[in-house]
């Protein structure tokens, strides 16, 4: 792939959910790719399912990384997937890891590479960008996130209540990702002049749900929903 020397870890960003959003490189190194890894706890994900659309199944290998907040457990999953992946590189000379979003928002790929790169010095790598849920959402939404000088904030879900609150205040537009009840009653302690919010989940694919709602119903609609993009000002 490429004509490349050194073992190379593709990192492929799979967009927000649909196939028809990946980048023409992504679609390249998945087709070519010798094996690809994607993250999955159980069963078929949906990185996995994308994935599936440009390679055989026979090629696509899954990794588990379980969702908790003991350190030891994280850090032994770490090593054990990146046993896995030092295995195919050595035996391919190239393999590719895949994962929903943009690689370069909160994923998985960066927590295993370190532990890869450890077992193999002379590693390469090659990260394809790819559309993040939030931009999707805007999207679908028919809406901008930004104008002429407007802050964007991103919080993910472990913010603390703290930061969330340090962050709001001067954000224009505030993006939470993954949403946990404290983080709305937070947003509302600081962003009384909040007008209007974008609830998503599972944007671009054919279960895509957006919904625009006056910010004094997000706290109950919240529940629903795995996004919401919240402004000072009215979308347009």
């Amino acid at each position: 792939m490429g004509g490349r020397q050194l073992p190379t870890l593709y990192g492929v960003s799979l967009g927000p959910g649909n196939p028809k959003l990946l980048t023409l490189r992504a679609v390249e190194v998945l087709r070519e790719a010798p094996k690809v890894f994607v993250p999955s706890s159980k069963g078929i994900s949906r990185a996995e399912a994308i994935v599936s659309y440009f390679t055989k199944k026979r090629r696509i290998i899954r990794l588990d990384f379980p969702m908790v907040k003991d350190e030891a457990i994280v850090a032994k999953a770490l090593q054990r997937n990146a046993s896995r992946v030092c295995s195919i590189l050595q035996r391919y000379g190239s393999c590719a890891y895949a994962a929903l979003g943009d690689l370069s928002l909160y994923s998985t790929f960066w927590r295993l590479y370190p532990y890869v790169k450890e077992k193999i010095h002379d590693l390469d790598i090659e990260v394809i960008p790819g559309v993040p849920s939030f931009c999707a959402c805007a999207a679908s939404a028919k809406i901008p996130l930004a104008l002429g000088d407007d802050i964007i904030t991103i919080i993910p879900l472990s913010a603390s209540r703290e930061r969330i609150e340090n962050l709001a205040r001067y954000a224009d537009t505030s993006i939470l990702l993954k949403i946990k009840p404290s983080v709305i009653r937070s947003l509302k302690l600081v962003g009384k002049e909040y007008q209007q919010a974008v609830l998503a989940i599972h944007c671009s694919t054919d279960d895509e749900q957006v919904r625009v709602a006056n910010i004094k119903e997000l706290e109950e609609l919240s529940k629903y929903f795995a996004l919401i993009i919240v402004k000072r000002r009215k979308f347009l």
